[in-house]
């Protein structure tokens, strides 16, 4: 029998929710992709996860009438998202799941961080509500059609279904064709496209189409308008590779482009691996520069063991195409950094800028995940040496373009890869360079940004800030970075 609800269990439920939303459970499995309980954990939502998941406890001698969830964007006040349950009962697990839909990117739920709160509600009608932050990364494509629900026909395995963002006319029509087609009483396969294979449009719908196909795992194919000039294309007009079955009764393909139409550019989400996301932890996203899955990475602590590989990295795909960036997670620390180790055949490398300096992740307490560019690692060719001595100049300086450069023009090495100027008077509307040498003008440095940015080597002239005044000037070659403070 349950006891009745007194203040004591009440500040149990209250420490075990705050508990739940804002510490690690070592129990979880940490494999399930966008569980929330933990300050600035990633949520990633997908067609196949749609929902922001919610965990609830409470202790079982408290009788608890309701539940609502309220979704917020980070310091907004107008929630994008809320659900509610009520007859609320424990399952078995110690915790009760609360799913809450979320809108598509375009409909009001971007990318980005949100506030989850929640309200807890008890028999007696006292509440207590209690909130944490998260990252949603909001993956989920939106459909444009709604396919009807048949069952497949005699001798087929799979619906395949085709929505096309680009409209189709009523006198066009879309066809499938691949090495299938033969086995599916065709004369012949890759024939681009014919009456057999010609996919049954939606009512009147200029964008969604279906067929019943007979398919194995090592057929492939593609969609077209009725042949090989108005073939299907990707979404910034590029040719995609051949299409496979997925096992499933049903199969979705979006056609964003057509061979012979204008090409309309649009943005595809890029799920991360669902591997490299996980409860308490902080994602990094590292572009290594190339898409070699010969080439094995891990994350390490900075000044750990590099043959440590108990933290894999995993290739972000693009479609069926790996791209140069990779996604790993580590525990949240804000005082740890950690570097990119790639194993190439057992030889193990730091991965580093292109000055040679190390680039380490590190979490400030909010950022997930964190992003980090290795483009060299080691000893690979291409590395760049740091210049023993840095000198500005430009119409920005006192002393204009000429060249040699004053005393004040010569930066200070405060560290290794790392120079200031402490206080040089900028004048808004121009440009300079940095330059290695005094008196010459190869090599150079330039940049893109007024307060700081990129060191580009031999890059354009560097503009100036737009208000005239005194500047600490750093060029950091340990970051590849410059930046600029105005005194």
């Amino acid at each position: 029998m349950k006891k009745l609800l007194t203040v004591s269990s009440l500040l149990s439920v209250l420490l075990a929710l705050v508990l739940w939303s804002c510490k690690k459970d070592d129990s979880m499995n940490p494999s399930i992709e966008g569980l929330a309980i933990d300050n600035y954990d990633i949520i990633q939502l997908t067609n196949d996860n749609p929902d922001v998941p919610v965990y609830i406890s409470f202790n079982d001698d408290v009788e608890i009438d309701s539940v609502s969830i309220r979704i917020f964007p980070l310091n907004g006040t107008s929630p994008v998202a809320s659900n509610a349950i009520r007859n609320f009962i424990h399952s078995s697990t110690g915790r009760t799941l609360v799913k809450t839909p979320f809108p598509f990117p375009g409909a009001g739920g971007p990318t980005g961080v949100y506030t989850i709160e929640y309200t807890i509600t008890d028999k007696k009608g006292k509440t207590s509500t209690q909130s944490y932050n998260v990252h949603i990364l909001n993956n989920k494509i939106q459909n444009l059609c709604t396919f009807p629900s048949l069952p497949l026909p005699a001798g087929k395995n799979v619906w395949v279904r085709v929505t096309s963002t680009q409209p189709i006319a009523p006198t066009e029509h879309v066809y499938v064709t691949g090495s299938f087609e033969q086995a599916n009483g065709g004369a012949g396969d890759w024939t681009g496209g014919v009456t057999t294979f010609r996919l049954n449009r939606v009512g009147t719908s200029n964008q969604c189409f279906y067929i019943a196909l007979n398919l194995t795992g090592a057929n492939e194919f593609k969609f077209t308008l009725g042949d090989w000039g108005r073939e299907a294309l990707g979404n910034t007009g590029q040719t995609p590779p051949n299409s496979t079955w997925n096992s499933q009764a049903t199969q979705d393909f979006i056609i964003y482009n057509w061979r012979t139409k204008p090409v309309v550019n649009q943005t595809i989400p890029q799920v991360l691996p669902a591997q490299g996301i996980a409860t308490g932890n902080m994602s990094v996203i590292a572009d290594v520069g190339n898409n070699n899955d010969v080439l094995k990475y891990y994350l390490v602590q900075k000044g750990g063991n590099l043959a440590d590989k108990s933290r894999p990295m995993y290739r972000i795909m693009n479609g069926a195409t790996g791209t140069n960036q990779l996604i790993g997670s580590v525990p949240k620390s804000t005082t740890v950094e950690y570097i990119i180790v790639r194993d190439n055949a057992g030889v193990v490398k730091k991965g580093v800028n292109a000055w040679g300096f190390e680039v380490a992740a590190k979490w400030d307490g909010i950022t997930n995940p964190v992003r980090i560019t290795t483009p060299f690692f080691e000893g690979d060719a291409g590395i760049m040496s740091v210049p023993a001595a840095l000198h500005i100049v430009g119409g920005a300086t006192p002393n204009g373009w000429n060249n040699p450069t004053t005393p004040a023009q010569k930066f200070t090495l405060v560290s290794p890869g790392k120079f200031e100027i402490a206080s040089l008077a900028l004048t808004s509307g121009q440009a300079y360079l940095l330059l290695p040498i005094a008196g010459g003008w190869d090599p150079k440095y330039g940049g893109n940004g007024k307060l700081g940015g990129d060191i580009i080597p031999q890059g354009p002239d560097v503009p100036s800030p737009d208000v005239n005044g005194n500047y600490k000037i750093t060029v950091d070659f340990t970051t590849g970075k410059y930046t600029l403070v105005k005194l």
